[in-house]
């Protein structure tokens, strides 16, 4: 399978998001001044620098986290995990808003670029769950799953369903946990390929436009390696159909939405969940 993103060392993005080098070389003319806005690179730079703290932040969490001497998380580290998560979450959620919101105000007279064939479905994978957590009041929990030796960690957005507490349908197709291998590549992964979109829509109002070779970004590096070098298992539930393909070697960049390499723990196993609300710690099983 083709990989539907490919970005090189030369090709002017320096490995961010491919729609920075298309707003630098742009030649036609940006209203921000008028508007008394700053130039939208400037914001793109900033929100996309706090976006790769959080990467770096959830994943170096997941790799220093600390279990009980029974084998269970420490509290602290799920709430940590947690945390960061939801960081990472709005993070993405804030750096797509802030291309939407200047792009459209800088540009004018152009849809937003969440009008792009193909690039809803990159966004709301983001900005759903950040929604509910904001404002529908879900809840993030800690989950993971042992089979031997074996443990991987995870997450679920739970929502309240007749009185009990389960994993939003919305967010959880399959009604259970996922894991954050898997889920820190799809955050990767759409960001990626939402601003490809963008880039792409760019390009179209600027027929001239030529991009120019850049230094690599050693954030975005850093980003990209890391992301590419986390493990490849996952909950039983999870499969290669939601599992990005994400390589990267220092010269090039591959993302692809699916079709990644992933092992599954193997069923059964046993699945439990963690969260601490009104000073008391409490585990229950997931579905």
């Amino acid at each position: 399978m083709r990989p539907e993103l490919v970005m090189n060392d030369f090709d002017g993005h320096g490995f961010r998001p491919p729609c920075f080098a298309q707003l630098l070389a742009f030649d036609g003319v940006l209203r921000h001044e008028e508007k008394d806005l700053p130039h939208p690179i400037a914001v793109f730079n900033h929100s996309w620098k706090l976006t790769c703290d959080a990467f770096l932040e959830m994943i170096e969490i997941t790799k220093n986290t600390k279990f009980e001497q029974n084998g269970n998380i420490q509290s602290a580290y799920a709430e940590d995990i947690c945390q960061k998560y939801k960081l990472l979450l709005y993070a993405a959620a804030e750096f797509i808003d802030n291309i939407e919101n200047n792009i459209a105000t800088s540009i004018g007279n152009t849809r937003k670029p969440a009008n792009i064939a193909g690039s809803s479905s990159n966004r709301k994978e983001i900005t759903i769950p950040c929604n509910k957590l904001k404002h529908n009041h879900n809840r993030i929990t800690y989950c993971d799953g042992r089979n031997g030796n074996l443990r991987v960690i995870g997450f679920a957005i739970c929502h309240i369903h007749k009185g009990v507490q389960r994993p939003n349908p919305e967010i959880h197709k399959d009604g259970k946990g996922t894991s954050l291998n898997v889920a820190i590549r799809r955050i990767f992964a759409n960001l990626y390929l939402y601003a490809a979109g963008v880039g792409t829509k760019i390009e179209a109002l600027s027929p001239n436009i030529k991009l120019t070779p850049s230094a690599p970004d050693s954030k975005s590096v850093s980003v990209a390696k890391k992301v590419s070098e986390l493990p490849f298992f996952g909950l039983p539930n999870e499969n290669d159909k939601i599992m990005p393909k994400i390589t990267f070697d220092n010269n090039a960049l591959f993302i692809s939405r699916k079709g990644g390499d992933i092992f599954p723990l193997a069923s059964p196993c046993l699945m439990t969940s963690i969260f601490t609300g009104d000073g008391h710690t409490r585990n229950f099983s997931l579905p």
